[in-house]
This record gives structure tokens, sequence and C-alpha cells, in this order.
């Protein structure tokens, strides 16, 4: 029985070593859900100078993906990560990282994100590692109005990610779990017109309900 034991456990971590796969900022498009994503530098070293490097990552198995940054170092003001939802830098930008300024975790809205580097001609820092997983594809409401039954989503503006909001707009949407519990929204963004665009949220089921706060220009709920 020791025998077998001190067999398998190489087998094993051998075996998940073989799965693991590594990407070091290739160029072109990777279908895959599992792997760690790093700078062209690898896990160990620094990417180097004058790159400009687009990575598309697309899920294999028909869900979104989702990219964990665990650290994030480049040289600020000069070295930029954009990162797009979708399949090519013409999608909707997500945001422009630089320096420690990290991503944190990006989640697709359909099936692939897409990841520009470039570098200047001088300096360089360790760059970046992150984690490749797959999730459901989230739901998107795009302020439809009306209620919404639900625990899972994501919340646009009638812009959605890539476009803004229009004028004269009235809109009313409420959200009520659909398993008993209360609903949490986490706004990571926000930008109205200052002082003349207002987003009002109000704790309950109509604007009837207690008012908790009203937000304009740049101040996030």
């Amino acid at each position: 029985m020791k025998k077998a034991i001190i067999f398998l456990i190489p087998f094993l971590f051998l075996f998940g070593q073989i799965n693991s796969q590594t990407y070091n900022n290739p160029i072109g498009t990777i279908n895959t859900c599992a792997g760690n994503f790093f700078d062209s530098g690898g896990s160990s070293g620094q990417y180097i100078n004058n790159e400009d490097r687009t990575t598309t990552i697309c899920s294999d198995n028909g869900q979104c993906v989702r990219v964990n940054f665990t650290s994030f170092n480049t040289e600020s003001g000069y070295d930029f990560l954009r990162i797009y939802d979708g399949p090519t830098t013409a999608s909707p930008l997500i945001g422009t990282y630089s320096g420690t300024t990290s991503p944190g975790t990006i989640t697709s809205s359909s099936g692939c994100l897409t990841f520009r580097f470039t570098s200047d001609g001088s300096a360089t820092r360790d760059g970046w590692a992150a984690s490749i997983s797959c999730v459901p594809c989230p739901v998107i409401y795009n302020n439809p109005g009306g209620t919404i039954n639900t625990c899972l989503g994501t919340f646009y503006d009638t812009g959605g990610l890539g476009s803004n909001y229009v004028n004269n707009q009235n809109i009313t949407t409420t959200f009520c779990a659909d398993d008993g519990n209360c609903v949490r929204v986490n706004f990571t963004s926000f930008n109205t017109e200052s002082g003349y665009d207002f987003l009002y949220i109000y704790d309950g089921a109509s604007t009837a309900s207690p008012l908790i706060g009203t937000y304009s220009g740049t101040t996030s709920p």
C-alpha cells in the first residue's frame, strides 16, 4: 500500500503540470478556459521595450472568459495594457491600465477578451500575472425599465457598455430578488452630466420607497 501511494503522488503532480498551460502574452487568439497569463517576460522576467502585442483569449466551452490579475506593474504613464470586451481591439474598451493600477478581475460579456500591450523605448517592469477561467455569461440589462426578477447580471445605462445614454430619458428599472434574498448592486463605474443627469436609487419596489441617494457626475453609488 505504501508503494502505491508513493507512486501516485508524483504521477498526479506531473499530470497537473502537463495540463496547466502558460501564455506569455502571445500574439493571436487562444481558445481556453484554464491557464496562466503573463506578460512576454513570463512568470520570472520582465517584458521588453517597444512592444506592441495583442492577445485574444476566447472561451472553449461557450461560456464567458474571466481573467483574474494577481499582480500588475508596468512603467507608469508609458507602458499600457488595454483590455477590450470582445474578439478584437474594435470591441468596447473596458479599461487602460498602467503603473500598479491592477485590472483586478475582468469578465467578458460574451466569449472573448482582447489584451493589447504597448511599451515605450526605455525602462521596463515585472508586468503582470493572471489566471484564466470561464464562467456562465452574465445577463445584461441596459436600463430597460419595468421590474426584473433576478439575482445575477450586469446593469448598464441604455447605452450599454460601449455607448452613451441619450437625452431626455426618464426610465425606472426595479430589480427584485428571485430567491428571497436581498438585492446588491455594485457600481464599478459611474459618469453622468454633473448637476443635470441624475440616478435616483430607492430601497423598495417603487419610487414611493425610501430614497437611498441621488447621484450625478462621477459620484458613484
